[in-house]
């Protein structure tokens, strides 16, 4: 079966179109079981995704958001997954800023995690909180030896390297490490192999 994860609007309307297709979809193999997306009001906020084009969104609006999905039989996918923290994921102030986020985060009920930084999974695991951590495409995943090393850091579900969405050999490889639970993006726009990426 093939599951689609779509970026989220927070809108209400999109869940229930959402569902429409599902519903209506019932006998292929394709079902939306997922969306993503972040806070931008919270204290870590930088993201793959820039924060100034997404529509502003807070930890109530989201938790109203979650709910509404949950409700729907879908699941939300919570990126955390900044390239870089400036270390202070390494320092005391900076660990206590990630378990604020954490706890606010379970308490909404965001159940996973995408992340691309394995010194921020490292913290998540060591606060074993119960997320489900998803290693970033930004992780650049292409090999068993990478997927080794990100399931390694108790990763469930691996986005792999946009390059190698054709690479049915080594997708079938990794898809072999992690048990399946593999993921490709189907509409990357960057250019394959794109050296400014």
């Amino acid at each position: 079966m093939k599951y689609f994860c779509i970026p989220a609007d927070f809108k209400c309307d999109s869940i229930d179109k959402i569902c429409e297709l599902n519903d209506k979809y019932t006998d292929t193999d394709n079902k939306v079981v997922e969306t993503y997306g972040q806070a931008s009001t919270v204290e870590i906020n930088n993201s793959c995704r820039d924060c100034t084009l997404m529509p502003p969104v807070d930890l109530f609006q989201l938790e109203k958001y979650i709910c509404y999905l949950k409700d729907k039989g879908l699941d939300f996918n919570y990126t955390l997954n900044p390239l870089c923290l400036g270390n202070k994921e390494l320092t005391t102030e900076g660990i206590r800023s990630i378990y604020r986020l954490l706890i606010s985060l379970k308490n909404i009920g965001v159940d996973t995690l995408t992340i691309t930084m394995p010194s921020l999974m490292e913290a998540v695991n060591t606060f074993d909180l119960g997320f489900n951590i998803v290693a970033s495409a930004i992780c650049f995943v292409d090999s068993v030896k990478k997927a080794e090393f990100y399931k390694g850091l108790g990763v469930s579900r691996i986005v792999t390297d946009p390059n190698i969405n054709r690479n049915f050999k080594a997708l079938k490889r990794i898809s072999g490490v992690m048990d399946g639970d593999i993921e490709v993006i189907v509409n990357n726009m960057c250019l394959k192999n794109c050296p400014t990426r």
